[in-house]
């Protein structure tokens, strides 16, 4: 019997020891659920997270086809060809050649029947428009003749030869020509465009040896300025969740030249590289000269903008590559000369699994970019 007490006795202690274990584990438990409850009992006050200084589509996925390529039929079935392969989309770049005329501002319904219906469409799928711009009007635009005709381009009108034909540049410091750009900007504007990928004309300037405007001399720098910040400024008034793409630094040789300036550069692209791995290491030089030069967010054309050799231009190595440094940037974007989509580059989908998965991974990380991103503008 004594033995049998004993026992119990023991029983009952390791029960009240292994009580009281539970209960000092249990607490601090119970004690989070009630401060929560308490918590959760009291009205919310405002949220003490800071507005991010951009949207975050700027680290989505962008895609695009080459102006030889484009039109509304193919950019459609681009990004829905993404889409049904599960490749999220967050915007498209229409390429050059979209308008009748070089910076006329009206489409080509040849190419574009309905544009309006298009962005209305990408809308629907949460994927943004923007269409390729400069600052040039071409002589055989046709507006190009009545911004002739009212002083509105730089140095007279005296026209420049570059990749697209012979044009003028805009007169920005020109109150009156500012209304008129305004106003063929807003035909595109008002359907809902979401921005522009500015193309890099600036430094033409610097063959009218003394560029005067409507205010006299202006600089190179100064023209640079003018021209993407009146672009990102204007469509901000139309759009606050506007963007447009531009480039930091580019590299021409030795020189990286500093196109931009630093308050746009939410989406930029580092220029155009060759689809080899010797482009591959010009747009991480380009990249990291833009970081060092202060400029926000940026990436560059997945697998290269230029044509190589063979029917897709460039290797599949060299795509994936270039794929999986892109996901890391601020901006991943896809699209040049030739073949960029992914499940192209071989039969087994190997490349595409791979693609997708980076893209995943960049979504992943979109808030970390936007934070960082955000720290890094207001920082200077």
């Amino acid at each position: 019997r004594e033995r049998e007490k004993s026992a119990s006795e023991r029983k009952l202690v390791g029960a009240q020891e292994g009580s009281t274990m539970l209960c000092s584990r249990a607490f601090p438990l119970l004690l989070l659920l009630a401060c929560v409850l308490c918590a959760a009992s009291r009205p919310l006050g405002p949220s003490t997270l800071s507005k991010a200084a951009y949207p975050d589509w700027a680290h989505q996925h962008w895609v695009w086809l080459a102006s030889s390529q484009a039109n509304q039929t193919s950019e459609t079935q681009l990004v829905q060809d993404y889409l049904d392969r599960d490749v999220p989309v967050g915007a498209v770049n229409v390429d050059s050649e979209w308008t009748t005329g070089i910076n006329n501002f009206v489409w080509d319904t040849a190419k574009y029947p309905n544009a309006s219906g298009m962005i209305e469409h990408f809308h629907s799928l949460n994927v943004r428009v923007i269409c390729w711009v400069t600052s040039m009007v071409d002589t055989d635009s046709p507006n190009y003749q009545e911004g002739l005709d009212n002083n509105y381009y730089l140095n007279d009108g005296r026209t420049i030869k570059w990749w697209h034909g012979h044009g003028s540049f805009i007169d920005y410091t020109n109150p009156k020509a500012m209304d008129w750009w305004h106003g063929q900007m807003d035909n595109v504007l008002d359907m809902g465009l979401d921005g522009w990928k500015c193309d890099g004309t600036d430094p033409y300037v610097f063959e009218l040896i003394d560029p005067q405007g409507y205010g006299g001399h202006i600089s190179e720098r100064q023209y640079a300025d003018d021209y993407y910040g009146d672009f990102f400024n204007y469509t901000r008034t139309k759009n606050p969740d506007s963007l447009i793409m531009s480039r930091p630094v580019d590299s021409y040789g030795p020189v990286y030249w500093s196109f931009s300036p630093k308050y746009v550069m939410f989406s930029g692209w580092v220029g155009d590289q060759d689809p080899d791995f010797h482009g591959l290491r010009r747009a991480l030089k380009n990249m990291f000269h833009s970081a060092w030069r202060n400029y926000t967010n940026f990436g560059s054309d997945i697998g290269g903008y230029r044509t190589g050799d063979g029917a897709l231009g460039r290797s599949k190595e060299l795509f994936i590559r270039w794929a999986q440094m892109g996901a890391l940037v601020p901006l991943m974007e896809n699209g040049g000369n030739k073949e960029h989509r992914p499940w192209m580059f071989d039969n087994n989908n190997q490349t595409l699994d791979i693609y997708r998965s980076f893209v995943y991974l960049h979504y992943e990380i979109n808030p970390y970019l936007l934070t960082v991103g955000t720290e890094a503008f207001e920082a200077g």
